[in-house]
């Protein structure tokens, strides 16, 4: 049996050594061992914290003057910590990262005592998340990949609620591990993921309306002050200004915990789902299984395995997936494209007037135009 490595050399001209000894296919395995780089989270313990900003639009900028970037923190004894944190000044260049937001946030609660460790992981709350999580300086370079389009907000988790149920009780939060100090001991790790609070609400309440339910009103701004001017708030009452800016974020949170109370104690689901029709849809499937029935065979689906690099690890991972079998499918993409809707024309015969047409679209047509619909008796159907 010949020596490749010998031939190679060889070939090549090269004159091995007898030094050390000559490398073959073995020493380079397939899969790589795990970096040993990756840093774990500092701690088991969790973090609730809302959070808001308030800014105001600058017409010669066409941005906006980020104000003021405010935090609830709910410690695990469920004690509420207000804060405010105010950037150096309302240019761009000075809004808070996501992480500096962070470290300014929880470093005095470490300082003060009041929490003993770096939390290992932390959740934001925010209520209609898009309008908020932007005015951190480096969500479009860091974060924007963590989040996906849900409702024309944003969430952290991966998929979307859909008809086929793919993996909603098993679905899991995407968290993005932020490092704060690498110098201390353990080092300061949190996995963070972001949660918008609007899409567990009934109908998309609005945070007035949550507070309400929550016993804690959202406070309103008295005149001569406005919503569409919060600078103008900020230098005639300061402290009016903060206590209005803290207790949306409060809201936000307490808000985010009551619902997930309500999940683990009255539907019994082990994971919070991050939208509303997600909740249902696990308490309904939890429900098949009690029965003593397998969500499989009813729900038409099967779970496959398949394998996957990830380049944090350098290893592969075994992820499962739920698809449809191959007879749901022929019959759930009929009634699929059954949706897709038609095409709608309106025209004129002749000569047309010059004028500016306009295509007006209702939201919710069908069922808007259901609504109108006299009522059918059955009576009368059974003659």
């Amino acid at each position: 049996m010949f020596d490749m490595n010998a031939l190679l050399a060889n070939a090549a001209g090269v004159t091995q050594s007898g030094s050390r000894p000559a490398k073959t296919l073995d020493s380079f395995p397939l899969i790589p061992q795990k970096s040993k780089k990756r840093l774990d989270v500092s701690s088991q313990l969790h973090l609730d914290i809302g959070f808001d900003t308030e800014y105001v639009y600058n017409p010669a900028t066409k941005q906006n003057d980020i104000l003021s970037y405010q935090s609830y923190v709910v410690l695990p004894d469920g004690t509420g910590v207000p804060g405010i944190l105010y950037p150096a000044s309302a240019h761009k260049k000075d809004r808070l990262s996501l992480k500096n937001f962070l470290a300014k946030t929880l470093t005095p609660l470490l300082k003060n005592e009041q929490i003993n460790e770096w939390p290992g992981s932390i959740t934001l709350y925010a209520h209609f998340l898009r309008a908020d999580v932007a005015s951190f300086s480096d969500f479009w370079s860091d974060h924007k990949i963590l989040l996906k389009g849900i409702r024309s907000t944003v969430s952290s988790f991966k998929n979307r609620y859909g008809i086929d149920f793919d993996e909603v009780e098993t679905r899991r939060e995407k968290n993005s591990l932020i490092t704060f100090d690498k110098r201390t001991s353990p080092p300061r790790c949190s996995n963070v993921t972001f949660t918008d609070t609007l899409l567990i609400t009934p109908g998309g309440m609005g945070l007035a309306e949550c507070g309400q339910l929550l016993g804690l009103p959202k406070l309103t701004i008295p005149a001569p002050y406005s919503i569409s001017d919060m600078r103008q708030y900020l230098k005639g009452d300061r402290r009016g200004f903060e206590a209005y800016a803290v207790r949306d974020a409060e809201i936000a949170v307490r808000y985010a915990l009551q619902v997930k109370s309500f999940c683990t104690e009255s539907l019994m689901i082990e994971r919070v789902p991050t939208t509303i029709g997600a909740m249902a849809v696990s308490r309904f499937l939890k429900t098949i299984k009690e029965s003593g029935q397998s969500p499989e065979v009813c729900m038409g689906t099967r779970t496959i395995s398949q394998q996957c690099w990830n380049p944090d690890t350098h290893g592969f991972r075994t992820l499962k997936s739920t698809q449809s079998i191959p007879s749901r499918e022929l019959y759930e993409t009929f009634a699929i494209n059954c949706y897709h809707g038609g095409r709608n024309e309106c025209f004129m015969m002749g000569i047309t007037p010059e004028s500016q047409w306009y295509d007006y679209d209702l939201a919710g047509a069908y069922t808007t135009g259901l609504l109108g619909k006299v009522r059918i008796s059955g009576e009368i159907l059974l003659g």
